[in-house]
């Protein structure tokens, strides 16, 4: 009787075991398709007055090196648990390129920022070029789609918080 008890008990384990997992009990490691997000972070410079060739030369796509840059995925997404949310970071490059992979179970929504940083921001003040530093940069959060394998090319840009505050 014990034999057919324990013979029972581990064909019942076996069986268990062969069984794949639903939805509501994936975690986001058990998740090997991936889409590829990955971009460009800039940011507005300023201005400054080129005395050579007599011109104003625009800052406008200055890139944002050494960045984190977020992807913030809903957990509904992998496990059916809605209201909670995963995150993964990366850094932007010394070009303000990135690129992060990111787990994709049929498809995903996401909200692609980074996070604030300090920039140098120039201006012209009618004789002389002036430059500030520490110039908080933030920047309005990008969604994005993806299925899997996607490859998601998005350019984020940020702007200056308040140039003013930096002036004396």
């Amino acid at each position: 009787m014990k034999k057919i008890l324990l013979y029972a008990a581990s064909l019942a384990t076996l069986i268990l075991a062969g069984c794949e997992k639903e939805q509501s009990e994936l975690s986001v490691d058990d998740v090997k398709a991936k889409a590829t997000i990955s971009g460009k972070v800039t940011y507005d410079g300023g201005s400054y007055y080129d005395k050579t060739d007599a011109k104003t030369v625009l800052l406008s796509d200055v890139a944002a090196s050494n960045v984190t840059v977020v992807v913030k995925v809903e957990n509904d997404n992998y496990n059916g648990d809605g209201g909670s949310f995963l995150y993964f970071e990366t850094q932007t490059d010394a070009n303000g390129l990135f690129s992060i992979d990111v787990p994709v179970y049929n498809s995903l929504s996401a909200t692609v920022y980074n996070l604030p940083f300090y920039g140098t921001w120039q201006e012209y003040d009618g004789e002389s070029n002036i430059e500030y530093s520490n110039v908080l940069m933030k920047m309005t959060p990008v969604a994005v789609t993806a299925n899997e394998k996607d490859v998601k090319y998005i350019s984020i840009s940020t702007s200056y918080e308040n140039v003013d505050q930096f002036k004396d």
